[in-house]
């Protein structure tokens, strides 16, 4: 719920149209349901269950743009650690769907990957590592994200700028 309160912040909408990349926790359509009901604005499930940042990449121009998004929330992470891809390829995935997106002067919303639990207890610690990516895309933060800037959640989401790449705090849900 907070993630959806936190994106709502960040969302000003009605007419805004909204496109979420990312694997099975946004492929089971809860986060952009929730924002949908609480904002009005259009959300679009562009999650792919099992899916990768390197996967996310190459679906960019298929599955994203052609949407017309007014902005991007991108969920990713956790099938990069599971398949332990390298922290480095993580972040040239992450950095290339960041970059491609600015090209367009869309503002991408960033949540930090899910906790995974003791079951996991080794990915788990590789996981901020992934986080780390994140938090390195930093810049001036600006009062409106809606205008294409940065702006901080409460503890949540962040939203990098089509003209500068930032970041600011983890998401958490």
């Amino acid at each position: 719920m907070r993630i959806a309160l936190l994106v709502l912040l960040l969302v000003p909408g009605e007419g805004e149209r909204i496109v979420f990349l990312g694997d099975s926790i946004t492929d089971g359509h809860t986060l952009p349901l929730l924002v949908r009901q609480a904002s009005g604005a259009t959300c679009i499930n562009a999650g792919v269950a099992g899916d990768t940042a390197a996967g996310m990449r190459r679906r960019l121009e298929r599955d994203v743009l052609p949407r017309r998004p007014n902005r991007v929330a991108l969920s990713v992470g956790i099938n990069d650690v599971l398949r332990n891809v390298t922290a480095a390829d993580y972040e040239a995935d992450v950095t290339a769907i960041s970059e491609r997106l600015k090209r367009d002067r869309i503002p991408l919303i960033v949540l930090t990957p899910t906790v995974l639990g003791p079951k996991h207890a080794d990915a788990e610690k590789r996981l901020a590592d992934y986080v780390g990516v994140l938090r390195r895309r930093r810049g001036t933060p600006s009062p409106r994200c809606t205008t294409g800037c940065a702006k901080r959640g409460p503890r949540g989401a962040t939203c990098w700028s089509p003209t500068r790449s930032t970041s600011r705090s983890r998401a958490t849900a």
